[in-house]
């Protein structure tokens, strides 16, 4: 996590029941803002890898290797990748995918875990209008494959908006300003807000616009609208609360989420997989390989350097005391004779 001041404090739960760290990291993926693929891959064997790693072969829907595969097939044709499946990553400097197209693939690395829930931080962030209906059009198809979707979004367009179900506002402070289903054409976001003194939409402005628009106009000149504390007295707040109750009254053990380990992949196959990469990595990486082998040549010869002007110096020292053994020897020879 990057939020690193304050207290935070809660409680994870799914389906009505308590999440350990363990089963809660199992059974979710989290996009990044920004890629962090590795270049030297492909589309297709980045998402391989992380499949490989994340989906569990005990499995009965997944089975062996051959099922991992097949999932993978799917996942490239969810985020539509199959027609880029064969290339390379690549970098922002040498070339290779679009900015769009790594975000789909960041997706998709996610999603080839089979997680039950999907975080994304700004998915459409940084993207053109038709980027982002691609990314939206890939997102919505994985919500209504029966996983959640959660991200966060800042300013989209009324057309990336209305491809939501619900939305969760939050003001300055984490407050909580709306909580609910948007509705057919937002119908109910705007129905809410209108509902409680804010100004009615215009013809053909964005909701998303007109929200925050609302939130920082005054109701009237001496007094600035709490949306927090409105939304807490409204009956959106109350049903919130009395559905939350009731799903924990009613928790199904059949749908507790637990895993007996911390990883799907062994030991074995989890370093494997990671020999087997780097290996990768490194014979599709030359000019690396090349610039390595030549600092290794030149500190062998450094450090080697060193020692040169030390051998010598012992071979004086011995030579030396050779000779005065030599001397004294002779001495004694010639005292004696």
């Amino acid at each position: 996590m990057r939020k690193t001041s304050g207290t935070i404090t809660g409680e994870i739960q799914l389906n009505g029941f308590s999440q350990e760290r363990t089963s809660f990291l199992r059974c979710s993926g989290y996009v990044e803002q920004f890629d962090v693929q590795q270049a030297e891959l492909t589309v297709r064997e980045t998402v391989t890898f992380c499949a490989r790693l994340r989906l569990d072969a005990s499995d009965p829907a997944i089975g062996n290797d051959a099922g991992k595969l097949r999932y993978v097939d799917h996942v490239l044709e969810t985020m539509e990748l199959c027609d880029i499946e064969n290339l390379q990553v690549g970098s922002y400097e040498e070339g290779g995918l679009t900015f769009e197209q790594r975000k789909r693939l960041a997706i998709a690395c996610e999603l080839a875990g089979s997680p039950s829930v999907i975080f994304l931080d700004e998915p459409t962030s940084g993207l053109d209008s038709r980027g982002a209906l691609v990314v939206m059009r890939a997102m919505r198809r994985i919500a209504d494959s029966g996983r959640t979707v959660c991200a966060t979004i800042h300013q989209p367009s009324a057309a990336v908006f209305e491809m939501f179900d619900d939305l969760l506002l939050l003001k300055r402070g984490g407050n909580v300003v709306f909580f609910g289903e948007l509705g057919e054409g937002s119908s109910k976001l705007v129905q809410y807000f209108e509902s409680r003194g804010a100004d009615p939409i215009e013809y053909g402005e964005n909701p998303a616009a007109w929200m925050l628009r609302c939130l920082a106009k005054d109701r009237s000149e001496a007094e600035e609208v709490d949306w927090a504390e409105v939304y807490k007295m409204s009956d959106n707040y109350a049903a919130l609360g009395e559905q939350i109750e009731t799903i924990k009254e009613s928790a199904d053990e059949s749908k507790t989420i637990t895993f007996d380990s911390t990883f799907a992949a062994t030991y074995r196959e989890r370093a494997r997989l990671m020999n087997q990469r780097i290996l990768t990595v490194y014979k599709r990486s030359p000019a690396y390989n090349l610039t390595r082998l030549m600092i290794a040549v030149f500190y062998a010869f450094l450090i080697g350097s060193v020692f040169i002007r030390s051998r010598k110096g012992r071979d004086h020292v011995w030579l030396e005391n050779e000779v005065d053994g030599v001397v004294s020897i002779l001495r004694r020879c010639m005292v004696r004779g």
